[in-house]
């Protein structure tokens, strides 16, 4: 009976850590994009291929801190995720399981390239990277995570922020735009 009180009482912290996680998630986030241009709407098919702006994967690049200048003079203040419940991959948490589930599934199978997609699931960047290579590249990575469910990435790239790589424009709301040069 011991062992069976124990058993729960893991389930149950590890239930409740893993509601603390994520509830945040659940909610609308408020999030900055700049950008040197000015638009009404965010459009992934207006997203380059540079590969010095889109190092840490492809896709919409959003912070909850405004980011520096040098990305533009339009601070856009945004809503995401109004009314959903994001799919994200953190680059330094272990992937769910259920995603690298459907990702194995969506790559036929197991095989060697979803092999190597399970083994580096340990870590999301890694994840991601690993995703990349097999298929290809950053932009048929993000397309392909799109396409099976997941929103984007969810990174510490500045150290002082949560940076956010959307691989889809849905889920956007602009707010505000100002100009700051």
């Amino acid at each position: 009976m011991g062992q069976i009180n124990t058993l729960r009482k893991l389930i149950v912290k590890t239930i409740h850590q893993y509601l603390n996680e994520h509830r945040v998630l659940a909610e609308e986030m408020v999030v900055y994009h700049r950008s040197p241009k000015k638009f009404n709407k965010f459009s992934i098919s207006n997203v380059g291929s540079d590969s010095n702006r889109q190092r840490y994967g492809w896709g919409l690049y959003f912070s909850d801190g405004v980011p520096n200048n040098q990305y533009g003079d339009y601070v856009y203040k945004v809503k995401l995720f109004k009314g959903k419940n994001p799919v994200l991959i953190d680059g330094k948490k272990p992937v769910d399981g259920s995603i690298v589930t459907k990702i194995v599934k969506a790559l036929n199978g197991p095989n060697k390239k979803s092999d190597e997609v399970v083994e580096f699931s340990y870590m999301g960047w890694l994840f991601y990277k690993t995703l990349s290579r097999v298929l290809g590249g950053d932009k048929y990575a993000s397309t392909f995570l799109s396409d099976n469910g997941v929103d984007g990435l969810r990174n510490n790239i500045s150290g002082n922020f949560n940076d956010y790589i959307l691989f889809n424009d849905n889920h956007i709301t602009i707010e505000d735009v100002k100009y700051e040069p």
